[in-house]
């Protein structure tokens, strides 16, 4: 049986293709379950994932057995967002102690920068059922660029001083350890954290957001539409991700059916 409260199901406006859409946590082993027993029940024709080509490079060697450990993953990425970052020496490190390296893993793994063990099962499977593999987010290094762009015109007023967090929301990310990421993301896994999670950041960086989440759903859900061929998809993304893939597709004219209490955007 598929999971209600991870997966939804789209239909394209002209009924040529059907999509699964599987909603992960990047650090979670349950995701990586999800993602192994949607494929072998729904039997699909091709797999989306979401990576780009480099990412996907990445997630192949380390199922070959080169692994890169999870942190070091992570400080890679924010020495590559940050080394021609504005500000005086200093301003970057001063703003990643007052956010707190907890809320920016969370940040990092719930908008799919940093590649999980749920994409590992995704290839792993569709290369041994010889299925089509659609990558369908956009370049990393191209997301990077634009991130650094929306930075260099924040101040540090703006980003150490965002608006209060909602308090359900401060709880869930105050119990979060980073010795035990893949056990505490399980607490915040669910689509109305992870939505309330998306808005209050919305709010406070908009910019932010808007190329690390929207931009990239406009991009994956095209490619759904586009890149991946008729038929039935497994499309594997982050949870964080599933409301603005849904609300694109049906924009474009498609249907989507939602578990009851699997979103706050029903």
């Amino acid at each position: 049986m598929l999971n209600p409260e991870t997966v939804s199901y789209l239909v394209d406006q002209k009924q040529t293709r059907e999509v699964y859409l599987v909603g992960t946590a990047h650090v979670s082993k349950e995701s990586a379950d999800d993602v192994e027993r949607t494929l072998r029940i729904v039997k699909p024709d091709c797999v989306m994932v979401e990576l780009c080509a480099d990412r996907a490079k990445r997630v192949r060697a380390e199922a070959a057995g080169e692994p890169v450990g999870e942190e070091e993953l992570a400080r890679r990425l924010i020495q590559d967002l940050f080394k021609r970052g504005s500000g005086p020496p200093g301003f970057w490190m001063e703003w990643i102690l007052k956010v707190g390296l907890r809320t920016l893993y969370v940040i990092l793994r719930q908008y799919g920068m940093v590649p999980g063990l749920e994409f590992q099962v995704a290839l792993r499977e569709a290369d041994r059922l010889g299925l089509q593999v659609c990558l369908g987010d956009r370049d990393v290094n191209e997301t990077l660029s634009r991130l650094r762009s929306v930075l260099a015109g924040l101040s540090f007023s703006d980003l150490a001083n965002p608006p209060p967090m909602p308090r359900e929301l401060e709880e869930a990310l105050g119990k979060m350890q980073i010795m035990d990421f893949g056990q505490s993301i399980e607490q915040i896994k669910n689509r109305r954290q992870i939505a309330m999670f998306r808005d209050y950041m919305s709010k406070s960086f908009p910019g932010i957001m808007n190329e690390m989440v929207t931009n990239r759903d406009i991009v994956m859900t095209g490619k759904l539409l586009t890149e991946c061929k008729p038929g039935r998809i497994v499309a594997v993304v982050g949870m964080a991700h599933m409301d603005g893939i849904e609300e694109q597709w049906r924009q474009r004219g498609g249907d989507v059916y939602l578990h009851e209490h699997n979103s706050m955007r029903r």
